[in-house]
């Protein structure tokens, strides 16, 4: 197996309203230009920005859980989506939300003894 396959983060799973377990897979490049599409975003790094996607408004999240189902569940619609989630459901879907999208961020690197900070608020 490449090094690049074992680094791969597993996906996140939730409980659908239907009983059926879906997978939450980490945001793809389409995913991202959907996501760009969606926000009007001028740059990629607004995308990681929480503020800038509202998770807070119940459809902002039915589309980015629906964006990072498609890979795993191609026949789920965006509607479909706001049907296997429901009040008792919703914290588990946001977690898998949470997950798959903060997955694919580089971890960050603290600066060792004698470097200067990357962060450019430091």
């Amino acid at each position: 197996m490449s090094e690049a396959a074992e680094a791969y983060p597993e996906a996140a799973t939730f409980t659908g309203t239907d009983g059926k377990t879906y997978r939450v897979k980490p945001l793809t490049l389409n995913g991202l230009i959907a996501l760009e599409a969606r926000y009007n975003v001028e740059s990629i790094q607004d995308l990681f920005d929480p503020t800038k996607l509202q998770l807070d408004k119940l459809d902002n999240l039915r589309f980015l859980l629906w964006t990072v189902l498609k890979p795993s569940h191609p026949d789920l619609s965006e509607q479909k989506t706001g049907d296997i989630i429901d009040i008792y459901t919703l914290q588990d879907a946001r977690d898998a939300v949470v997950k798959a999208f903060s997955a694919g961020l580089p971890a960050r690197k603290e600066p060792e003894d004698g470097e200067a900070s990357q962060d450019p608020q430091n």
